[in-house]
């Protein structure tokens, strides 16, 4: 029998099962030395995971570093905790005070700023009047960031499509194993989306070379990119990656 291409996708990328919802990290891993980043994320779970599990606190692994667990050619710049309650960032910020040191320099939210035993935790609003409560630190020399994002009011649940740090993304998510962890990740059509909105070539580029591979779930492919006018940039990336 002849064997026929995959079904496209309005963008070009393969539509197929979405993708399995437990994927090992040591399957897509490009190199058998472990990475300055994997050794913080490992560090961080071994403190934090089971704590937070047991406190019943909801959380997830956003930006680059969940982008490279589900196999994506990219290397993460830092480590983002993405908290779905405010009080999830108390309860992280209380079980990271061994990294965090007794006093900074610098004001609350700016970028030299970093947690401090004292005053774990940051509040306010960025450019867009999003308000975060959230918390930095150095592991190994590499950063991480925790935080709960909150929509001004009268936005909430109104942008266009579905973004990874937003409420949306939550139902969707789905787990990676890194090691004896299950870590919660928005899904790659998710990331997508919000790299393409957000301009981060690279990274999109990358997410879409993984999707060539793994299969699309269509339909949340199409439910993130929302109304925004994005299928003809994606197709170019898809184009180019065929």
């Amino acid at each position: 029998m002849a064997r026929h291409g995959p079904k496209l996708t309005a963008t070009g990328i393969p539509v197929g099962p979405p993708p399995r919802r437990l994927i090992s990290f040591a399957r897509v891993a490009r190199s058998t030395v472990e990475a300055r980043w994997q050794k913080a994320l490992a560090q961080v779970l071994r403190l934090t995971d089971v704590p937070l599990r047991k406190a019943g606190v909801q959380w997830a692994l956003v930006g680059s570093a969940a982008t490279a667990l589900q196999g994506c050619a990219v290397t993460p710049g830092d480590l983002d905790w993405l908290f779905l309650e405010p009080g999830g960032v108390d309860v992280f910020a209380r079980l990271m005070a061994p990294f965090a040191p007794t006093s900074c320099p610098s004001e609350p939210g700016t970028d030299s700023w970093v947690s401090t035993k004292a005053a774990p935790i940051a509040d306010g609003p960025d450019p867009s009047h999003f308000e975060w409560r959230w918390g930095r630190w150095y592991v190994q020399g590499f950063k991480v960031e925790a935080a709960n994002i909150r929509a001004p009011d009268g936005i909430q649940g109104a942008e266009p499509g579905i973004w990874e740090n937003g409420p949306r993304m939550w139902p969707h998510s789905r787990r990676v194993a890194f090691g004896p962890w299950k870590v919660r990740v928005p899904p790659l059509e998710v990331q997508l989306a919000t790299s393409a909105r957000r301009g981060l070539t690279d990274r999109t580029e990358a997410i879409v070379q993984t999707l060539h591979h793994v299969g699309t779930d269509e339909r949340l492919l199409n439910e993130s990119l929302g109304g925004d006018d994005l299928r003809g940039l994606l197709a170019r990336f898809s184009t180019a990656s065929a």
